[in-house]
């Protein structure tokens, strides 16, 4: 809880545990497992279950009380230093201290969504291509 109470009154605590019991409550064991957390974040593609790893600070494949209050006060009320961290390790899939060209193309492949990738064929890619008058 240590980072979470200095990143969270205590009001916000209180509603955040209810949120953890109400989401852990979906998953067999006492901790929230992926299909759970998925639920809460709801992010596209492969983003949700790399943020998932970082959580789960234990690599245990559940996220408990404690990791996700920590989770949560880095994402949202962590200095730019401390998200850019969370970014990189989400990124870092080896965990080699680098970001290899396979897991910066997973990244950027992972941000294109069905409407972005519709949104962007409306004009063309090449420099080859030119548009009609």
């Amino acid at each position: 809880k240590g980072g979470a109470t200095k990143a969270f009154h205590k009001g916000e605590i209180d509603i955040l545990e209810q949120l953890f019991k109400d989401l852990a409550s979906r998953s067999p064991g006492p901790s929230m497992d992926k299909d759970a957390f998925a639920t809460f974040f709801q992010l596209p593609g492969i983003i949700g279950k790399l943020l998932f790893k970082v959580f789960d600070k234990d690599n245990n494949g559940t996220i408990d009380r404690g990791e996700f209050l920590s989770g949560l006060a880095q994402y949202y009320r962590g200095s730019m230093d401390e998200k850019l961290e969370m970014l990189f390790a989400m990124y870092d899939g080896h965990e080699k201290k680098s970001i290899s060209k396979i897991e910066l193309t997973t990244l950027l492949h992972s941000l294109v969504t069905p409407e972005t990738a519709l949104a962007s064929t409306s004009k063309p890619l090449t420099p080859a291509a030119k548009e009609q008058p």
